[in-house]
């Protein structure tokens, strides 16, 4: 991880945020922040025994001046307040870019580098300063049970590796987040998008860029074809409102491709389905070429997939009591998927694979026996347990995916108990045994 995670890296952003210690302490900045991005490798354990497995390889190679007993908890939550957010948000920022070459046929369609673009929830710990911050989703007479920080991410679509992301409070909307990640697009991107983006001011931010985009239409969205292509796609304009669409005035041109499923046992049978893309030459991109390309965004999903099931999978997704510790937790997560797809990359690359086909959460597992091993080796060791761990990596081959699909569905359970109010959180607590509580009756 520390090919990937540089010291030096770390420390120069350190220098730059103030954020380096001034005296000498056992729990020095740069170690906090390799602490918070184990925290999410190691998400079923306490923080406590996430530093003692970090240190544990320097115990086994005689690092005696760790002593016995690392710092307790407290001393560990003093150390992440010290440390703050901005390290955690100039590292992740550092390490956050596509690494896909021009050489890797899967990353690209036709010259464009595929990008994909969505928004995630994650619940936090229901404390009332993460309630305050953060809110809740809201449904008729009932609250979710968890506070929801709101990310939306931009990946790359061929090594699902986060190129910019938005974090906030739920109450935002994901257009506004996506509206951020738009400087992160450059010349030769296609950007994939689900039809909750797809809306003028967002489209015009993707050609200011000189990007392009395809994406899903909402229903209810009008376009009047001004001319019928070949291959059934027709061109129109897009207007930032209804006013405008009547005047004829800013409209972008576009390419409006509407298909439906023929086969009874897909999602979507009969239904009208459309797309929309900034992508007019119909010879060079067919639409039913574009149909088919456009279920590549669904690699986003098992981005999030990957990052919420297999590198956390519980609840509440975070630990952190405050929102400032929720928000630096979240970067070290993201950072510590990005190291993880990086390696997943170099090992695919060196057996000529497209990382699709690599088992992310058997990746993690290597990761893990690897770290303590890594830590106890002997220097000129290190590169031969390094091609060890990136050809076991590269040996966990998933199967080629099944032609199958799921209803998008949700099963939901009802609860007899009441809803936790304001007054739970400070609940008063017995000053007598229970032994001492009970009254037998007569």
């Amino acid at each position: 991880m520390a090919k990937i995670l540089d010291s030096k890296l770390i420390e120069r952003i350190l220098k730059e945020t103030g954020s380096l210690e001034k005296r000498k302490r056992k729990l020095p900045a740069r170690l906090v922040v390799l602490l918070v991005v184990a925290m999410t490798l190691y998400a079923r354990e306490s923080i406590s025994e996430v530093l003692n497995i970090l240190v544990e390889g320097l115990r086994i190679h005689g690092a005696y001046l760790l002593g016995a007993c690392l710092p307790v908890k407290s001393a560990l939550a003093q150390a992440r307040q010290r440390l703050g957010v901005e390290p955690m948000v100039r590292l992740f920022h550092a390490l956050a870019h596509p690494i896909a070459q021009a050489g890797d046929e899967w990353a690209f369609y036709k010259g464009l580098k595929l990008m994909a673009l969505d928004g995630t929830c994650v619940a936090v710990p229901d404390t009332p300063a993460n309630d305050r911050f953060f809110g809740r989703p809201e449904g008729g007479k009932r609250k979710s049970s968890w506070p929801m920080a709101r990310i939306v991410v931009l990946i790359e679509i061929g090594t699902r590796m986060t190129v910019d992301a938005f974090i906030g409070a739920y109450r935002i909307a994901e257009k506004w987040g996506a509206i951020r990640l738009m400087r992160s697009l450059h010349k030769g991107m296609l950007l994939l998008w689900d039809r909750g983006f797809v809306g003028y001011e967002l489209f015009k931010r993707v050609l200011v860029q000189e990007a392009h985009l395809l994406g899903r239409l909402q229903s209810h969205m009008v376009f009047q074809p001004m001319n019928t292509l070949e291959d059934g796609s027709f061109l129109a304009k897009l207007y930032p409102s209804p006013l405008a669409r009547m005047k004829d005035h800013m409209g972008i041109v576009v390419r409006i491709i509407e298909y439906t499923i023929t086969d009874p046992a897909r999602s979507g049978f009969r239904q009208k389905h459309r797309l929309i893309t900034s992508l007019l030459n119909h010879e060079l991109y067919p639409a039913k070429e574009l149909i088919v390309l456009y279920h590549e965004r669904w690699e986003i999903e098992i981005g999030y997939d990957e990052i919420k099931t297999h590198l956390i999978g519980k609840t509440p997704a975070l630990r952190s009591q405050t929102p400032l510790g929720c928000l630096q937790e979240i970067y070290g997560l993201l950072i510590a998927h990005i190291s993880i797809r990086s390696l997943m990359y170099e090992a695919a690359s060196k057996y000529d694979l497209d990382p699709d086909r690599l088992s992310f959460i058997d990746s993690v597992r290597v990761i893990w026996r690897a770290i303590p091993r890594m830590q106890a080796a002997k220097t000129e060791l290190l590169p031969v347990y390094y091609e060890m761990m990136l050809d076991e990596i590269a040996s966990h081959l998933l199967p080629p995916r099944r032609n199958r699909i799921n209803p998008r569905v949700v099963k939901q359970k009802m609860s007899k108990f009441l809803s936790k109010r304001f007054e739970h959180y400070q609940f008063p607590q017995s000053q007598t045994t229970f032994e001492n509580s009970i009254y037998v009756l007569n």
